[in-house]
């Protein structure tokens, strides 16, 4: 089965596994992915051709206990799930 990501047959799983303290400009191109998906694309100021077709995308914030993940700059992120019940396969 071929996947394009022009035209996915299914929402695209994004994600990152946040593990101890974690840089920022790691979650940063995910979260440059979230403004692309049907969630924003209608308030973000981005082209009428990327508003007509956005991404169906699922994002996922990673961390072992789904206890909040502590960022630089003293910031923390809040997981949306734990790594026993993330939805990808890490082998």
């Amino acid at each position: 089965m071929s996947f394009s990501l022009s035209k996915p047959n299914r929402p695209i799983e994004a994600g990152v596994i946040l593990m101890g303290e974690t840089e920022i400009l790691d979650v940063a191109p995910i979260d440059l992915l979230h403004g692309f998906s049907k969630k924003f694309t209608e308030i973000l100021p981005i082209s009428e051709e990327l508003k007509a077709n956005p991404l169906d995308i699922r994002f996922h914030w990673i961390t072992e206990k789904g206890t909040p993940a502590k960022l630089t700059a003293n910031m923390t992120l809040s997981a949306t799930v734990s790594l026993p019940f993330a939805p990808i396969s890490l082998f």
